[in-house]
């Protein structure tokens, strides 16, 4: 069985008449001669009374006439170019999108992937972590019980070594009471500074970082999008807030009042102009 081969569809794409359009071209060429002319009279007008006024005003008019000429001659090769270009435009377009949703339906299955050994990579990052800090916790406490357990030893002792050197008579009963309320005072030193080493252990766990298992692919650069939804509009910060410029404008131009505008809007300038 012979295989059948199907052709593309062919369209017509419009065509410019190119004779046409070199004599539209020639005749807006000689339209511009007329623009130094133009220009220098522009250039040279002085407005400053009521005469000047009206004669910048004919050759303003003049001149926004005479820029209508360039759309008149090449409007018509303009539209047929759009035609061309939308026609590209959409054939473009349409051939990009079939490669664009296969690229779409890989994209999704690689993303959910990834995510998901992120989301592990993250969940096993503080397990480990929280298992180095429980151990680190009780290690400090232990080293704290320890250190407790010798200061408290270290109280005793010199407490029966004060005890017998009163009984000696090596010292008086007042000097026996304040060494004894020193060793308590070193002993407390001594705890205090044990619960604190203890909290510091605790605090000083270095933390382990675990990455997702993603291999690099080429011509592919793999990010974390953070992304955001406003929930609550009355309680984002003034400095996040965007003022709404066009209903600014709006008020301004309704209220032609520059001192009551700039009152009840807060925070604006608002001038006049004059426009001709």
């Amino acid at each position: 069985m012979a295989t059948k081969i199907i052709k593309p569809e062919v369209q017509i794409v419009p065509l410019v008449d190119q004779k046409s359009l070199s004599l539209a071209l020639s005749e807006l060429q000689d339209e511009l001669q007329i623009v130094p002319e133009l220009r220098a009279k522009a250039e040279a007008l002085k407005v400053t009374n009521a005469a000047e006024f009206a004669e910048a005003g004919a050759l303003r008019a003049d001149v926004r006439s005479r820029r209508k000429v360039p759309r008149f001659k090449l409007a018509p090769f303009q539209e047929v170019a759009k035609r061309v270009v939308d026609f590209l435009r959409t054939k473009h377009s349409e051939a990009e999108q079939q490669f664009d949703a296969i690229d779409q339906t890989i994209t999704a299955k690689m993303d959910a992937h990834a995510r998901a050994e992120r989301l592990a990579a993250e969940a096993e990052q503080r397990r480990i972590n929280e298992e180095r800090r429980l151990a680190a916790e009780k290690e400090a406490a232990e080293r704290r019980k320890e250190a407790e357990k010798q200061a408290e030893a270290d109280r005793k002792q010199r407490e029966k070594e004060i005890e017998a050197a009163r009984k000696a008579g090596e010292i008086k009963a007042a000097e026996a009471k304040r060494l004894q309320k020193e060793a308590e005072e070193r002993a407390k030193r001594e705890k205090e500074v044990a619960a604190r080493e203890q909290v510091e252990a605790a605090q000083n766990v270095e933390s382990v970082t675990v990455k997702p298992n993603l291999p690099t692919v080429a011509g592919s650069r793999r990010r974390i999008v953070y992304c955001f939804e406003v929930v609550n509009p009355d309680q984002v910060k003034s400095a996040f807030r965007c003022p709404d410029e066009q209903a600014i404008g709006r008020k301004v131009r309704d209220d032609q009042d520059v001192e009551k505008s700039m009152s009840e809007v807060g925070g604006i300038r608002v001038w006049t102009e004059d426009r001709t």
